[in-house]
């Protein structure tokens, strides 16, 4: 039986618009100055939310999902390399990567890596958008969207919630 798959967005999931409005995103910044942020490096595009992160953990903890980063973050080596490294101080490991096809595509790219691997097993998309792609696809029954910025009120949005979370467990379990 193959395990079920995470297909992992970044920004908008994990790094939200209250990652990157963070003083810690600034030069002159210290990483611990909001410890609800996972501290970046030099070379990557934001922190990430810790409390994402913990939700994500979750996922995996309950369903013993494996994850494959679907996330334009995969293409550049230093940010590929700081959120693998973010995910297993979760405890949360990457088994690969979609492959990439273009842009506008990235509902494409899931099916390509779901080919490529013989997979027929469970999986959920975590994304903050990317619809029309993940429809046109065929996948939007395992979508499971998230905010980054809720523009109608102009706040931050939370990313992947305890909510959204409960979702994609739901979709990786049957239930």
């Amino acid at each position: 039986m193959q395990r079920p798959i995470v297909f992992l967005d970044c920004d908008g999931v994990l790094a939200n618009s209250h990652a990157h409005m963070s003083p810690q995103w600034c030069e002159d910044a210290s990483y611990d100055s909001d410890p609800t942020l996972f501290p970046h490096s030099e070379n990557a595009h934001a922190p990430l939310e810790c409390p994402c992160l913990e939700q994500l953990a979750r996922i995996v903890r309950t369903t013993g999902a494996d994850v494959v980063l679907s996330t334009a973050w995969r293409h550049n080596a230093d940010q590929r390399a700081f959120l693998v490294l973010a995910l297993a101080a979760y405890g949360v490991d990457v088994i690969g990567d979609t492959p990439n096809i273009g842009l506008a595509r990235r509902g494409e790219e899931v099916v390509a890596w779901l080919q490529a691997n013989a997979f027929d097993g469970r999986f959920v998309i975590l994304d903050d958008g990317h619809e029309e792609e993940f429809d046109h696809a065929g996948l939007s029954d395992r979508l499971v969207l998230t905010v980054m910025c809720d523009a109608l009120v102009g706040r931050p949005g939370e990313g992947l919630t305890q909510v959204a979370a409960d979702a994609a467990i739901a979709i990786l379990t049957g239930r």
